[in-house]
């Protein structure tokens, strides 16, 4: 065993958080801040800029439904990390999140 199950949801919560802000800092923001700056310069915007925001912040959505499950389940070990099945439970949410987050998006 490489990690604990209480240290592999951190870690998989810190991941999740450390991409989800990276996401926004290094290409929501600048492509907004870009667009922004075109539109203020009479230039029409490069929406590929647009594209790769939007992916960003899809991505951003589907991890964000799993990082509060996770956040939340160190308050209740027995049944997270506690828990002799918490790989699956972890698996689950994952799973749970992402299937939130389509529904969230339509």
């Amino acid at each position: 065993l490489l990690f604990s199950s209480r240290a592999a949801m951190m870690h998989i919560g810190a991941a999740f958080g450390t991409i989800m802000t990276a996401n926004v800092w290094m290409t929501i923001l600048p492509a907004q801040r870009k667009m922004i700056a075109s539109v203020e310069n009479n230039e029409p915007p490069d929406m590929s800029l647009a594209t790769k925001a939007k992916r960003c912040s899809k991505h951003n959505t589907y991890m964000s439904v799993p990082l509060i499950l996770i956040m939340i389940s160190s308050h209740f070990p027995v049944t997270t990390y506690g828990n002799t099945h918490n790989w699956i439970i972890l698996g689950g949410f994952i799973l749970f999140g992402w299937l939130a987050a389509k529904w969230m998006r339509g």
